[in-house]
């Protein structure tokens, strides 16, 4: 069978097109290896809150953000807690980090953390 031209040229820009393909989406995957995930930290306050660890809590988030660790952070508007989205290489280091806020040290808040596939 005798290929015509323009029907070559589709098949080579159709090989190449997907070898393209095939290579971005290797390129995301180690992408995704390398770049930190993302961790939802979600702070419930306890019968035992201290209002005074507030600003040593907002200082360590200032800390986390000069680091580039922290995404955004905010209280929740009933003024039960809050939540803050923690960038870190594992799960592991995002519960050290977040286990070092002081509003858990002083048993102020339940603080409990989860991966987060955010978008």
């Amino acid at each position: 069978m005798v290929i015509g031209f323009t029907n070559c040229q589709k098949k080579i820009k159709n090989f190449f097109a997907s070898n393209l393909i095939i290579k971005l989406k290797k390129i995301t995957i180690l992408l995704k290896n390398y770049l930190p995930m993302k961790y939802l930290v979600i702070v419930i306050r306890t019968p035992n809150f201290q209002p005074e660890v507030i600003e040593q809590h907002r200082v360590f988030l200032d800390q986390l953000r000069l680091k580039d660790k922290l995404e955004v952070s905010g209280p929740f508007t009933d003024k039960s807690g809050g939540a803050y989205i923690l960038k870190a290489e594992s799960l592991e280091e995002a519960l050290e980090i977040a286990y070092r806020d002081p509003i858990h040290i002083t048993k102020s808040s339940i603080v409990t953390v989860h991966e987060w596939n955010a978008k």
